[in-house]
């Protein structure tokens, strides 16, 4: 993949989803997770912009998002979605030794707007919108406050968009708590995958990116030298066949060059059959000779040695 110098049509940013709501109104949860833990957030989901890729740790602070031994997921999502079709989803999340649960989920296309639309949530979960996008939480009951260890699952259908709408990507936050009426020492985690419009020519894989570090309600991830730069790269493989991806990173500084200048940040193989999602986590500490300024992070999945298949990107700045 090295032989491609710049790569084609990077998705546009989305627009700001805008910032979590005052504590007690509404930040990732349901309306009783015990506390300043029945905060309920909207728009703390990610979206496909990674600007805007706000996640629990924002308001429950403890160990860094996905840093913990437990896990989250969304089970249902097709390889290929059939337009007007409704599918079933479970999410799910889990932890050793937490006994209070909440979860966001939403769906967006690739300018950020709703995409589909969910119904049939059960007797745990509840749907809301902001105007531009729908989002699945839990409800009151659901938080499963004294439910030890997990997992807990919600439901909620999705029904597919019209056709001609391009891939529906699914994003979800999680928190896992420990139920002391805090929203402190608290684990949470991420997860995205995508679905594809079937009967259409599309690309063979999609990548998403979630920072795994908290990110507050500004439009551009901030880092300072010494802090750790981290993220999630989501791959979903919509081909019928195994496939065999490689996944690198690299920056774009705030002169505008690429960093580095030859190869790549990170490289890593994926391997995934059909319609698995698979997780490539990177990490780095920002060295105190980075510049100051603006930074344009990019995720790339291809199949070597030199096919591009997808591109996502979002800026963070660093910072003094």
């Amino acid at each position: 993949m090295d032989s491609i110098p710049h790569f084609r049509n990077p998705r546009p940013l989305l627009p700001w989803l805008g910032i979590c709501v005052a504590a007690l109104l509404t930040v990732l949860g349901a309306s009783v997770l015990g506390g300043l833990e029945r905060d309920k957030p909207t728009k703390d989901t990610a979206s496909r912009s990674a600007n805007n890729a706000k996640n629990c740790s924002k308001c429950h602070g403890g160990s860094g998002t996905n840093s913990g031994s437990g896990s989250a997921a969304v089970v249902g999502v097709p390889r290929e979605f059939t337009p007007g079709a409704t599918y079933g989803l479970t999410i799910r999340t889990a932890e050793t030794g937490r006994t209070v649960w909440g979860h966001q989920l939403t769906a967006t296309d690739s300018n950020g707007v709703a995409v589909g639309s969910f119904s049939n949530p059960d007797a745990f979960t509840e749907i809301v919108t902001d105007g531009i996008l729908q989002f699945v939480l839990q409800n009151s009951q659901g938080n499963f406050a004294g439910t030890p260890d997990g997992p807990v699952v919600w439901h909620v259908d999705w029904t597919a968009p019209p056709p001609g709408g391009g891939p529906a990507y699914f994003w979800m936050s999680t928190v896992a708590g420990d139920n002391d009426l805090t929203q402190f020492n608290d684990s949470t985690y991420n997860f995205a995958r995508a679905s594809v419009e079937a009967g259409t020519v599309h690309l063979g894989a999609t990548i998403m990116a979630q920072p795994d570090f908290p990110t507050s309600g500004i439009r551009v991830l901030s880092r300072g030298a010494g802090d750790d730069l981290r993220v999630a790269m989501r791959v979903s493989n919509h081909k019928p066949i195994t496939e065999n991806y490689t996944v690198v990173t690299r920056v774009k500084l705030p002169s505008g060059s690429i960093y580095p200048g030859a190869g790549y940040l990170s490289s890593d193989p994926l391997t995934l059959t059909s319609g698995q999602t698979g997780t490539v986590h990177f990490s780095q500490t920002i060295p105190p000779i980075a510049p100051l300024g603006l930074y344009e992070f990019q995720a790339i999945v291809g199949i070597a040695p030199s096919t591009f298949v997808d591109l996502f990107v979002f800026p963070f700045e660093v910072v003094p």
